[in-house]
This record gives C-alpha cells, sequence and structure tokens, in this order.
C-alpha cells in the first residue's frame, strides 16, 4: 500500500511525498511517487506517526477501571480514532478490588483485537497525602513491598509504568525491585525535595508525572529555601517532564516557561484524560463508574464539585497537537516529537514507534490543516 501525495512529518522536518507500507511496517519513504498497485492519494494533508499516550484513565464515556470489558474496547478505540496508535491505560489510586480487577482484564484482552494497547500504568497507590489532588485519600497508602510484589507478579509483566511518591519510606527497595523489571519509574503526587529526587534518580526514576500538578516546590524550612519537585525537573537534565497540553492544566505562559527552561528533548505530552474525554460538559466520574470520585467538566476541563482543584483533563490525541501549536506556535517535527517520539524513547519503545521511519511500526495518522485526524493506520491496517 502506498499513501501518495503527503506532507510527511519527519523527526526534523515536513518533506512532501510517499509513503510505502508493507505489512505492518513502513517499507519506504521518498520523495518521489512510489509504484504499487494499492494506491491513497492524501492530497496533501499531513501524515504523522500515530501519538503514543502514556497516562490515560480513560475516554468516550469509559473508565479502564471501569471492570467491563467493553470499557476497555470504547475507551481505547476513542483514542485510537483521535490518533492515539500506543497508549498505556492509567489506573488511579482505588480500592484492591478495582485496581486487581483492572489488571486481570488487561492480562486476558486479545492483543490482535486491542494493537494500540501496549501496557498500563500504574499511577498509585503510594502517594503524599499532601499532594494527592484528585487521588482520593481512602486509597493512598504507604509503600508496602509485599503488596507491590503481589501486584507484580499478578500483572504479568505488563505493568510498563508506575507512577508514585518517591520521599516515602521503603520507596528504594521498591524502584530496585520495579527497576529490574523494567518497569519505568515516575514520580507523581509527592511532597520530594530536590535531594529525595536526586537519590530516586541514582535508583532509576525518569519522569516526572504531570508536571507541576500535585508536586512539591521551593518551601521554607526554618527560614532556608529548599528546593522541591519542580525544580528537580528543571534541574536534572536527563528527567522526563510529562505535560497535559489541554490549555488549563498548565496555561500559555506556563508552557513557554517550560519549554524556555526544561530541555526540549526531555518533555512528553500526556492527556491524563478520564472518561469524559471525547464526551461534552458536565456530570462525570474519575475512576471507576461505581465507587468512583465525582467530577464536573466545564469550561474544557473536568474539575472537582468544589471547584478547588482540576481532576484530570478531557485532551484527546489530536487535541494535544492543536494546544501545542496554538500555545506555542511550535513546529510541527517539535509537536510530534512531545507526542509521539519522546513518549516512546521514555518508554524504551522508540525502536519500532514514535516516528515516521523506514522499518519502523506503520503506525500513521493523516491529519487535515487544522490538526484534526481523518485516517489512522495501526500496524499497517487501517482504522479510520
Amino acid at each position: 500500500m502506498v499513501l501518495e501525495n503527503a506532507r510527511i512529518i519527519l523527526k526534523d522536518e515536513v518533506i512532501p511525498g510517499s509513503v510505502e507500507i508493507e505489512g505492518s511496517q513502513i517499507r519506504r519513504i521518498s520523495a518521489k511517487p512510489i509504484p504499487g498497485s494499492h494506491r491513497i492519494d492524501l492530497k496533501w494533508k499531513y501524515l504523522a506517526p500515530g501519538i503514543v499516550e502514556l497516562h490515560s484513565h480513560g475516554g468516550g464515556g469509559y473508565d479502564f477501571l471501569d471492570n467491563d470489558d467493553e470499557a476497555i474496547a470504547k475507551a481505547s478505540e476513542c483514542h485510537l480514532m483521535h490518533g492515539v496508535t500506543s497508549i498505556l491505560p492509567t489506573a488511579v489510586s482505588a480500592s484492591d478490588e478495582a485496581l486487581f480487577s483492572f489488571i486481570e482484564r488487561f492480562n486476558g484482552i486479545d492483543r490482535n483485537v486491542h494493537r494500540n494497547i501496549i501496557g498500563i500504568h500504574l499511577e498509585g497507590p503510594f502517594f503524599s497525602q499532601e499532594e494527592k489532588g484528585a487521588q482520593e485519600e481512602r486509597f493512598i497508602r504507604p509503600v508496602d513491598i509485599e503488596y507491590c510484589k503481589k501486584v507484580l507478579d499478578m500483572a504479568k509483566g505488563n505493568i510498563k509504568r508506575w507512577s508514585f511518591a518517591p520521599e516515602l519510606e521503603g520507596s528504594d527497595v521498591m524502584m530496585d525491585i520495579l527497576r529490574k523489571e523494567g518497569i519505568m519509574l515516575s514520580a507523581a503526587h509527592t511532597s520530594a525535595t530536590y535531594d529525595d529526587i536526586s537519590r530516586a534518580f541514582d535508583h532509576g526514576l525518569r519522569m516526572l508525572t504531570h508536571f507541576y500538578s500535585g508536586m512539591s516546590t521551593i518551601k521554607r524550612v526554618n527560614g532556608r529555601r529548599i528546593l522541591g519537585t519542580v525544580e528537580s525537573g528543571y534541574l536534572i537534565d536527563e528527567l522526563y517532564t510529562e505535560i497535559i497540553p489541554d490549555g488549563f492544566h498548565l496555561p500559555p505562559d506556563l508552557l513557554r516557561l517550560i519549554f524556555r527552561l526544561k530541555r526540549n528533548d526531555r518533555i512528553t505530552g500526556c492527556s491524563d484524560s478520564m472518561r469524559a474525554a471525547g464526551m461534552g460538559e458536565g456530570p462525570s466520574v474519575l475512576g471507576p463508574r461505581e465507587n468512583g470520585l465525582d467530577v464536573i467538566v466545564e469550561d474544557g476541563v473536568a474539575k472537582l464539585p468544589d471547584r478547588s482543584a482540576y481532576a484530570g483533563s478531557v485532551a484527546i490525541g489530536d487535541s494535544m497537537a492543536r494546544t501545542l501549536r496554538t500555545a506555542l506556535s511550535l513546529p510541527l517535527p517539535d509537536i510530534f516529537r512531545i507526542l509521539s517520539l519522546q513518549p516512546a524513547e521514555a518508554l524504551g519503545i522508540d525502536g519500532s514507534k514514535g516516528s515516521v521511519e523506514e522499518g519502523k511500526d506503520a503506525d500513521i495518522i493523516v491529519l487535515s490543516d487544522e490538526l484534526e485526524t481523518e485516517m489512522v493506520f495501526l500496524g499497517g491496517e487501517r482504522r479510520k
């Protein structure tokens, strides 16, 4: 199959040309016509790498914690239709019943059907109560190594990322265990100081979850200023900072500050989307439908009912690309490094995903001038 007459978004430039797909992979990229019997004329629309989403709780009216096979199918399909070709379904801190059911359902999914699901992300339950945000206090717990091992055994290698507060007692031992399992370690809902984050980095911490949200910053202790997690993200060059480009969690001025101070090749985008992503405004639930947290979606973002804090975004796939272009005027190659390549690098899957390159998986999206997703190819198979 040949996708021709495209504006191809590569890692560092946009070129006119064609892309040939053979089986599940990209066989050839050329500025010249490529012969082939099955051809699709893209009429000079943008051809981009599929978005790699490392942090999503749901979408399309479903949460991945709903304890329902339909929820897995509907939520992942909703993201796919908005250009997300790789996704880590994410669980918030929840009851053991909800968490264990979540893990068991993902153990049993048919990966040939849900090809965009590449593993799971646990956001919790080892968090700081001070920085809990929309995480429910009743489900937050101290680090428990035996509990951690139980979850690992149950997940059978499907956990690809785990977010936690690295200042908690026992976290060093836990990090060493998780790192040996190849799990990406990420700091979240944390009161950590710079010293805590530096120590955690030595134990394998590589990302700060939803930068600025649910994390410590500079504070005074006996008159002395102590740096927090936010400052650690700027000072430790190799740490990835995960941003939510929904236009709310990080307003445009703050986004500009981040991109001025942080190495741009260590910034990754995520939606942190909840079930209302891709839906209208009104009441919704963060977490499992039963026993979850009531929220309200208004003004384009989910909030706690008392409006005291945001409670997850309703951004989804291509909407993040539009926000980055509008807020920062970033070139398209930069936008898709943030949304595709750099998340893939952080997770260690950039050998096959994250960019339009010969030999990589044919996870390709076709976008209008307005960056609306018009076509989706997942492993070479057209899904939209």
